[in-house]
């Protein structure tokens, strides 16, 4: 069995942005040397538009005109 690394006391917080209130990376030093990375998991929103959107595109379709139904019809 293998040696646990036991973290260090020194630990650094990383902020993506000025607005969060909290570290979104912590980054801890190991007894063995090495440097692990912990990342906040930050959870999204459900989508709510895709059905409208799905909706809206095929409202948006182009439709033929006079003409061109004319000119099928003539064939």
């Amino acid at each position: 069995m293998t040696e646990r690394a036991m973290p260090l006391p020194l630990v650094k917080g990383i902020w993506e942005h000025d607005w969060d209130p909290y570290p979104t990376i912590i980054r801890v030093s190991m007894s063995d040397g090495r440097v692990v990375n912990y990342c906040r998991d930050i959870k999204q929103p459900a989508p709510k538009f895709g059905k409208a959107l799905d909706r809206f595109d095929r409202t948006c379709q182009r439709r033929k005109t006079r003409m061109e139904r004319r000119a099928e019809r003539e064939k």
